[in-house]
């Protein structure tokens, strides 16, 4: 009896799809990106970051989602935020949530494209600025916040 547990998230540099000789032998199970989401409803963003007081995780989070979904073709599952993409202790602390959210989506998602979720001072501007003003400022297009208010998720 051996139960191997292992995760793979395919937008990793470097990480190859399994042997399909490899993959008959085990069973597979797809944990879909929303799924626990519930256990992080009263999870709430740093309230030292004025702007997003008031805001859960879960909120931000779906309508940053729902934004790269709009772009057909443009992004996958596996690149959304899933509920767990932070701890705990790293959305009660504002440099630990700001760097690692911004890290992720400026420098690996939109790498390429910031325009799509970043206002258009952020578009050409060093990661520097984005991240120096994203404790004053909203740094996301207006509609993103519009989401969040409008309770989509």
């Amino acid at each position: 009896n051996l139960y191997l547990w292992a995760t793979m998230n395919t937008t990793d540099d470097g990480v190859y799809p399994m042997d399909s000789a490899f993959k008959r032998r085990w069973s597979f199970e797809h944990i879909g990106i929303d799924d626990g989401e519930e256990k992080m409803e009263s999870v709430m963003l740093p309230t030292s970051i004025g702007w997003l007081n008031g805001i859960s995780w879960n909120q931000l989070r779906c309508a940053i989602n729902d934004k790269l979904r709009s772009q057909i073709g443009q992004f996958r599952e596996d690149q959304l935020l899933g509920p767990f993409f932070f701890k705990i202790d790293e959305l009660s602390n504002p440099l630990l949530f700001k760097n690692k959210l911004l890290d992720y989506l400026h420098q690996h998602v939109l790498r390429h494209n910031p325009s799509v979720l970043f206002l258009d001072e952020y578009t050409s501007a060093s990661f520097s600025k984005l991240n120096r003003d994203f404790e004053s400022r909203n740094v996301f297009k207006p509609e993103i916040l519009t989401l969040v208010g409008d309770g989509e998720e």
